[in-house]
This record gives C-alpha cells, structure tokens and sequence, in this order.
C-alpha cells in the first residue's frame, strides 16, 4: 500500500486497480528502424516534459518499445497504439491537480439555512460524480478539511476520493470502494432536515440515520462555501490501504465537535481524541 504522501498521484479507479499520474507531456523520439517483411520495426525512447514523483520509478526497459509500422490504403501506419502504458486506464488520463493546496477555511455567512431539498441534490450529484469518476467534481462538492495537513481546509486531493464508491446500485461495480455513506443508508430519501451548527453559522448538520437503541445517530454535514453548499468531508483516519474522505462524521456530537476543532487548531489527537504523533510521509 502507498503512504499517506505518496498516495497523491492516485487518480483515477479501474477494475484493474488504481491509474497513477507519472507525468505532463509525454514525448516520443524515433531511432533506429530495420525491415521485418512486410513493415518497419522502428525503436522509439518516451520521455515526459514535466515528470511527477513517481516517474523515476518507471523501469529504463519500459521507457523505450519498439514499433510496427505498416502500410494500409497506401500510407504507412503505426500498427497499434504507441502509448507509453496500455490497459484500463483512460486515455488521456483526467488528471487532477495532486497538489494538496489549502484555501481559507469558510467564513461568510450563507443567505439562509439550507433546505432538505437541496441537500438531496448535492449528495445526489456527489452520488452521480463518483458514480462517474469524475473526482474534480466530486472534490468541487465537498467541503473537505484533511486534518494531516498544517492548514487543513482545502488541502485534499483526487486520491482522498479515489477508492470512495457511490452509493450500491445494484450489481457491485470492482472499481468501486465503500460507499461514500459509509453504509450507514443506501437512499437519500432518508436525509433529514438541515439543524444549524450554533458554533458555526456556516454549517449545518443533517441527520442520516435516527438514534436506535444503544446506538447514536448518525448525520453528515453541509456547508456554505464560496455562495455554495458543499458537503463536509473529512480525511481524519489512517487506513491499511488508500486513506480516504469521509462524509457521515457526525460533527453534531458534542465530542466528535470538540475533537475536530482541537485538530483543526493542531492539536496532534486522533479521532478519538488520543494523543498521536505526526503522519510519517
């Protein structure tokens, strides 16, 4: 499994596994070619303009191929396709931004309180975004604060999202992570309606799923963001493999409240509110 730090180039799932960004401005130098019947063998060199991290880790054998060129209708063709990597990746790979890049937490104050309504519609296009593996939109929609960052809010990538699924349709998708309900509900119907966050006029909690018995309940968050409504994510535990965004995190609870203020002001706890040391890259 990638550390926390590097898992920042990961952006995009397949049935496969995950697509990671290796690199801008991929290029293609042709050298020696030799005659094999009835085509061209023609050896090529890769190369990219702007690398990432991860691109000195390509092996030297896998940055160069050799390739068949054919002549079809009267012109010569490449055979198939010359691309670097072939496999279950898009191509071009939607590449966004790896950079965890902090803005200024939220502060103005929404025109009015959300209504159920339209918090139904955000969580069904974050639903439809992650659906779609479109991770920019998802990342557009969420208030996410990563609480292993020195300024938290904003400083989450595609990585934080990429092994986050939608809620089950169906036939399970390999692609698809846990849902990002975190199979606390399955139907955004059950959303409930929104109740202000008095320490915070920016926020509001929305229950999700009702106190039954010994167990509390459950409730995500929204809140208002550059003349928006966001859902609040955030990236609060470590995880065996991708560490991920989470969204019904219960922020209403008084204790779940304390703690992530007091991480937010960098207090080094965990969820719980144990002591904890810094994240290792």
């Amino acid at each position: 499994s990638p550390t926390y730090a590097a898992q920042s180039v990961f952006q995009y799932p397949t049935e496969e596994g995950f697509c990671v960004w290796i690199g801008h401005d991929l290029s293609m130098t042709p050298g020696g070619a030799s005659r094999l019947e009835d085509a061209w063998i023609v050896d090529v060199t890769f190369e990219v303009a702007r690398p990432g991290g991860w691109w000195d880790c390509v092996d030297a054998s896998q940055r160069g191929a050799s390739i068949r060129v054919v002549e079809q209708d009267g012109a010569w063709r490449i055979e198939s396709d010359p691309g670097l990597f072939g496999g279950a990746c898009p191509s071009p790979l939607p590449v966004v931004d790896p950079a965890r890049t902090p803005s200024k937490p939220p502060s103005k104050r929404p025109p009015g309180a959300p209504t159920r309504d339209e918090v139904v519609e955000l969580a069904g296009r974050l639903d439809e975004a992650l659906w779609a593996h479109d991770l920019a939109t998802a990342l557009e929609l969420t208030a996410c604060y990563n609480l292993y960052e020195e300024e938290p809010f904003g400083a989450c990538s595609a990585a934080e999202l990429v092994a986050v699924g939608p809620l089950t349709r169906g036939e399970l998708r390999r692609e698809d992570g846990p849902p990002w309900s975190m199979n606390v509900f399955q139907d955004l119907e059950v959303l409930g309606r929104p109740e202000p966050e008095p320490a915070d006029k920016t926020l509001f909690h929305v229950q999700a799923k009702a106190a039954s018995g010994k167990h509390k309940r459950r409730t995500l968050a929204v809140q208002w963001v550059e003349d928006s409504w966001r859902l609040v994510g955030l990236v609060q535990r470590q995880a065996e493999g991708l560490t991920s965004v989470e969204y019904v995190v219960d922020l209403a609870r008084p204790e779940r409240w304390d703690v992530f203020q007091r991480r937010l002001a960098g207090e080094q706890i965990d969820l719980r509110g144990e002591p904890v040391g810094k994240v290792k890259p």
